[in-house]
């Protein structure tokens, strides 16, 4: 039988949680119960919202055999997936008309999966492990010599000494290397071994990037100017295979009270392994994190300049970059055809990214650090999923095939092994014997 209603409907069937909208104006169809149901269900004709699981009947809305286990039409985003190793779930797609504005509790999982190739890269029994407590901020690294993760601390800009330590994985022991330094950030190892130090300068003394001898203590400026132009704040910095070194240099030691007033705009540069410093690239708000992609033809570069963390201003500015930026690297040296790869957001909906440390492994993927974790993403833009390490700043792959995963989140650091292999870390790479695809 048929009739046409109007509907003002509510929840048609709360044992299983289906609702439509109020006020919704539809022809209805009448459909008799199906074997083992125990109610009529009203639908609109112009489309199917759901099908029972042993038949699918065209424009109906069937009701729910009470041993279907299909999940609910209003998803809470938490259910356990039985075809899921432990510790993982999966992100789900809501309609804010159906569940409302409150974000989504994902805390009970260790990953989200987004696209089932993450499960490839997480394998059968993924597991986020704490290496050790201790205040790991930016710049991790891998020192294959010492089997040691490398790590700058915060410091509070004014009294506590900012310094570099590291952490040996054998025995989880925490040492410093360099009690003070002049706000050391990011760091990176070139072909040979030495340290390279991405130091903000404090007190009046200048920016620079350093490089240091590990086995000596031996240390020279690489450059500390463009143009007789003083930098603002080095943050991040890669090495290519030409030994060229690419560093972000943005102005938070201005805004976080310990640097002077920038001459410059928030550059991208490349220093040429003649000393010579370039720009490479401008237009950011606050470029963070980079890194190459494993043929180093494209470089990738996060912006956190959404986020304004002077002091008394901590807040999120919308309209500004939360976001990663690839380029197309052309003759070696610059950098062409700009675009967007991903804009970032928490998982659950809370807040907008904080695209911060960025890595690449072998086969492309990309893994930005922000508030909620780890988000991969494919070569193809694609995000695969999240590892949940809240507060996660920076990361680095690592052990004897490079596979493991480290992660500072300015409390400990944590490690995770995964079916990669981190790409660019060529000494690395030549400690333990590994070749990198040509």
């Amino acid at each position: 039988m048929k009739s046409d209603l109007l509907c003002k409907a509510e929840t048609l069937d709360v044992q299983h949680n289906i609702r439509i909208s109020a006020n919704t104006h539809f022809a209805c169809s009448l459909i008799p119960p199906l074997q083992g149901s125990s109610a009529f269900a009203f639908c609109p004709l112009q489309s199917q919202l759901l099908a029972d699981s042993h038949s699918q009947r065209p424009h109906s809305l069937v009701s729910l055999n009470t041993s279907s286990t299909m999940t609910s039409a209003v998803s809470n985003g938490t259910q356990e997936d039985s075809g899921l190793p432990s510790g993982v779930g999966r992100w789900r797609q809501r309609k804010l008309r159906d569940s409302g504005t409150k974000q989504t509790d994902y805390s009970a999982f260790s990953f989200l999966v987004r696209d089932e190739d993450f499960l490839k890269l997480l394998g059968s029994n993924p597991k986020i492990e704490k290496v050790v407590d201790t205040d790991a901020h930016e710049g991790l690294l891998y020192y294959p010599d010492e089997s040691a993760i490398l790590f700058t601390t915060q410091g509070d800009f004014k009294t506590v000494p900012n310094k570099v330590k590291k952490v040996r994985l054998k025995t989880r022991t925490v040492e410093t290397i360099f009690e003070n330094t002049d706000f050391a950030n990011g760091m990176s190892l070139d072909a040979a071994g030495s340290l390279l130090i991405c130091q903000q300068g404090c007190n009046g003394y200048p920016a620079y990037i350093q490089k240091v001898n590990l086995k000596t203590s031996e240390s020279v400026d690489v450059a500390d100017n463009w143009y007789n132009r003083p930098f603002n704040g080095p943050n991040d910095i890669v090495v290519k295979s030409d030994g060229s070194i690419w560093f972000t240099d943005p102005d938070y030691p201005t805004e976080q009270g310990f640097g002077g007033q920038p001459q410059v705009k928030n550059h991208l540069y490349r220093i040429a392994q003649d000393g010579i410093v370039d720009v490479v690239a401008d237009k950011f708000q606050k470029p963070n994190g980079l890194a190459f992609s494993p043929d180093e033809s494209k470089l990738y570069v996060t912006d956190t300049g959404f986020y304004n963390n002077g002091p008394g201003s901590e807040k999120e500015e919308k309209n500004r970059p939360h976001s990663i930026t690839v380029f197309d690297v052309v003759n070696r040296r610059q950098l062409s055809n700009r675009r967007l790869f991903a804009s970032i957001c928490s998982f659950d909906g809370s807040h907008l990214g904080t695209p911060d440390g960025i890595k690449v492994d072998t086969e492309g993927r990309v893994y930005a650090c922000s508030t909620d974790g780890i988000h991969v993403i494919n070569a193809d833009g694609v995000v695969l999923g999240l590892i949940q390490v809240p507060g996660a700043v920076n990361i680095a792959f690592g052990g004897p095939r490079l596979d493991t995963l480290y992660i500072g989140d300015d409390k400990a650091v944590h490690s995770v092994k995964l079916n990669a292999t981190g790409t660019g870390l060529f000494y690395a790479a030549k400690f333990h014997g590994i070749e990198y695809p040509k």
